[in-house]
């Protein structure tokens, strides 16, 4: 049965599905109905790439310029959330007979882009749960934004 570690990080890879989901019913609407596939062949897969085909989508439709301020808003958050998001779900916890130590737990991951050194960072339980809140903010915001 999983632990409430477990259960943080899976609400917190739910919450992040449906704000990735968010941006991609934006960027579909954006590619397919107002122009912006001559920007890209493909809409992009990858999350970090979707928020800046978002970025750019978004100014290159005139009739959104109005709303490029907040579509700026969102995309920031996205990527600040991604960030934290990243290490939770791709951050390896260290552990000891399949218990965690206390908290904070300390989690390593390759350093990005270049993958060359390993990184390190103290994650409590609050971060993880902060983190699952903001995306599910997130998810809210892009569904308002979007009508």
């Amino acid at each position: 049965m999983p632990g409430d570690f477990e259960r943080a990080i899976g609400r917190l890879a739910i919450n992040w599905a449906a704000a990735e989901h968010a941006f991609d019913h934006c960027l579909s609407i954006l590619f397919y109905e107002k122009g912006t596939n001559s920007l890209a062949a493909t809409l992009p897969l990858n999350a970090r790439a979707k928020v800046k085909f978002f970025q750019k989508a978004i100014k290159a439709t005139p009739e959104l310029a109005e709303a490029v301020p907040r579509a700026e808003e969102l995309a920031n958050a996205a990527f600040r959330i991604l960030d934290d998001r990243n290490w939770c779900i791709h951050g390896t916890a260290s552990m000891i007979g399949g218990t965690l130590f206390d908290q904070p737990f300390n989690f390593s991951r390759f350093e990005r882009p270049s993958m060359q050194s390993i990184q390190d960072k103290e994650v409590t339980m609050d971060f993880i749960q902060a983190t699952s809140e903001s995306c599910a903010k997130l998810t809210l915001a892009l569904a308002v934004f979007h009508v």
